[in-house]
């Protein structure tokens, strides 16, 4: 039996000035911004289905988790929203190990390492600012930390703020009972564990 293993492949191929790959995949013929950004998720999107054949045939694709995850959205209308800006496609695929199922709380890319933790059924201790995002225990409660060049926010299910680290500079309520003071301390606390940690 082969040994367990991780990978981790980044695509960068659905970024401006999207290059050309074969003309296969010139499905879209126009020379706009859109067009060029569907040819080359056209291309991606067969890649993975190669990939995850290739899986298959070799005898690995049962027993493994493939977390596909991009770093940010394309922009568009609203886009400054930090809801907009950082609401990013995550899937996590293991039909043989996982059940489907949509996640509609808020969670964050610093949630993939202790979900990936507890699907594998490691054990030993570790640190992470993270939470399982299949964990639904309180998921009204959670919050999703970013950065945005040197400021900082936080996104949570009733609102969002953006912050310098010395004052508040946005708040996006979504909900009437956010607690925008209750925000700040939580991202300011949640930034100095961050620090402290790495430190």
């Amino acid at each position: 039996k082969e040994p367990n293993f991780m990978g981790m492949a980044f695509m960068g191929i659905t970024h401006a000035p999207f290059a050309r790959t074969l003309a296969q995949f010139d499905k879209y013929k126009g020379k706009t911004w859109d067009d060029g950004f569907k040819n080359t998720l056209y291309f991606s999107d067969w890649s993975i289905g190669e990939f995850l054949k290739k899986a298959k045939e070799d005898g690995w694709f049962d027993d493994t988790i493939f977390v596909f995850v991009s770093d940010h959205t394309s922009g568009g209308p609203g886009s400054d929203s930090l809801y907009n800006k950082f609401r990013i496609p995550m899937v996590i695929y293991a039909p043989k190990i996982l059940k489907p199922r949509k996640v509609e709380y808020v969670v964050s890319q610093l949630d993939i390492i202790p979900t990936l933790y507890n699907l594998l059924g490691l054990n030993a201790p570790y640190t992470s600012l993270g939470r399982d995002m299949l964990d639904d225990t309180n998921a009204q409660d959670r919050v999703a930390l970013i950065s945005e060049g040197v400021n900082i926010g936080l996104i949570t299910a009733k609102g969002a703020i953006r912050h310098t680290r010395k004052e508040l500079l946005e708040v996006e309520k979504l909900s009437e009972d956010f607690d925008e003071k209750q925000a700040q301390e939580t991202l300011l606390a949640l930034d100095k564990a961050a620090y402290t940690l790495l430190k």
